[in-house]
């Protein structure tokens, strides 16, 4: 593949990184993994936030700059960025206004995704499999969690941005959802319209010893127990599509004098010709991953090596 030929295909997967993580449950990891970046996104997460500042302390800053794959972060991060500010609107619209179609059209490329990764699993056996099945049921039970409300202090601030990141680097959950599980969502959002320093310092610094150690431990996990590993990112991949079930009913609960609003998943009706178009896209969504796929527009993991 030509380089110019890479980096527009890097731009498109950063592209639809950035327009999956729009859509509340739904993570970019996701993209990343299945289409064969996620090594090579880790390893970079891993650089810059260890050797890189050990280059930028010694003062060698030459080889600071050579040592970051440009040609790897500027096209994705570019993508990433586009998406951002193209997509918002649309994500948004289509959410407000045909939430059960986006739904199921996002529920059918995160269970093709979820497919491929199976795929790379090469070693099956019963601890495997138990991990797969216990990190599905967990993701499942979590993405279906009431809001938790927990006190606002420094240290859970600081928390709230450990998990996040690691949830937006894991593929199935979004960081953003994390966020709105712990209910500090809208305590960033807010600190961000008043321009809080310290919290949105001690948020970030959560977010900067989350990714530095979770890329760490991640990294290793995938080097010394591969298909362990993959089984345990593909059930949390199937057990967040609890969240992003199309159907749902909205229920209300009462707490310290707030109305709280969480919906349940329940069965469609299939008299309603609406919901078998709903079907009909999540159908499209799975096989717009298996041609993807076959076609080399999206990558296959790097299987466990046989030596």
């Amino acid at each position: 593949m030509s380089k110019l030929a890479s980096y527009l295909k890097l731009l498109g997967i950063g592209f639809l990184m950035g327009t999956v993580d729009l859509v509340p449950g739904v993570s970019g990891g996701t993209v990343a993994f299945v289409s064969g970046i996620y090594p090579k996104l880790l390893e970079t997460i891993k650089h810059l936030t260890g050797p890189f500042w050990k280059l930028i302390w010694s003062r060698q800053w030459r080889l600071a700059y050579q040592s970051i794959p440009w040609g790897f972060l500027l096209p994705l991060g570019l993508g990433i960025v586009v998406a951002i500010f193209s997509m918002a609107n649309v994500i948004k619209f289509c959410l407000q206004y045909y939430p059960e179609q986006i739904w199921g059209l996002f529920f059918g490329l995160v269970l093709g995704s979820g497919w491929l990764m199976v795929k790379q699993i090469q070693t099956w056996n019963w601890v495997n499999v138990l991990a797969m099945v216990m990190a599905a049921a967990g993701t499942f039970w979590l993405v279906n969690t009431p809001i938790l409300n927990i006190p606002n202090t420094t240290w859970s601030i600081f928390l709230s941005g450990m998990l996040a990141i690691c949830a937006m680097i894991l593929p199935g959950i979004s960081g953003s959802y994390m966020l709105l599980l712990l209910g500090k969502y809208e305590v960033i959002i807010s600190a961000l319209a008043a321009k809080d320093i310290f919290t949105l310092g001690v948020f970030v610094l959560g977010i900067l010893v989350g990714i530095s150690l979770f890329v760490r431990v991640l990294n290793l996990w995938l080097r010394q127990h591969f298909a362990l590993t993959i089984s345990i990112l593909v059930g949390i991949v199937f057990g967040s599509l609890g969240k992003i079930w199309p159907w749902k009913e909205v229920l209300s609960a009462a707490e310290d004098g707030k109305l709280l609003l969480f919906s349940t998943n329940v069965w469609p009706d299939w008299s309603n010709a609406a919901n078998w178009l709903v079907v009909a896209l999540m159908v499209l969504g799975f096989v717009l991953i298996l041609v993807s796929n076959r076609w080399g527009l999206v990558d296959n993991f790097p299987k466990e090596s046989k030596a």
